[in-house]
């Protein structure tokens, strides 16, 4: 499995068990998680592999939004608001050349085009 976290060029790459990390320069700038099976993926799992994303940044945002409530600061608000940004504009259906938002892989599986 290959986990390709940002863009430009790469900073450092290394490997965990059978799973290699490259980070790049601009790490906050998009990831990428790639996997090679000989078996391909069912919809179903697919759906579920893509909604993981943008799931866990919403996640995250409500974790933080309840630590807020507990420590507010403008730290944990920036935090908050990053990743319930990610979170949503995930979801936007969108393609740039080869490159696919989480939203259009859904919005393919869902209507099959």
């Amino acid at each position: 499995m290959l986990l390709s976290i940002g863009i430009g060029k790469p900073i450092a790459t290394f490997s965990l068990r059978r799973v290699t990390v490259t980070i790049h320069l601009f790490y906050f700038l998009g990831g990428m998680a790639t996997n090679v099976r000989s078996i391909p993926y069912r919809p179903f799992e697919m759906a579920i592999i893509t909604i993981g994303g943008p799931f866990f940044s919403i996640l995250c945002a409500f974790v933080v939004g309840l630590l807020m409530g507990i420590y507010p600061n403008e730290i944990l608000l920036l935090f908050l608001l990053f990743n319930l940004w990610i979170g949503i504009i995930n979801l936007i259906p969108f393609k740039r050349k080869d490159k696919k938002s989480d939203g259009y892989i859904l919005f393919k599986l869902i209507f099959k085009e």
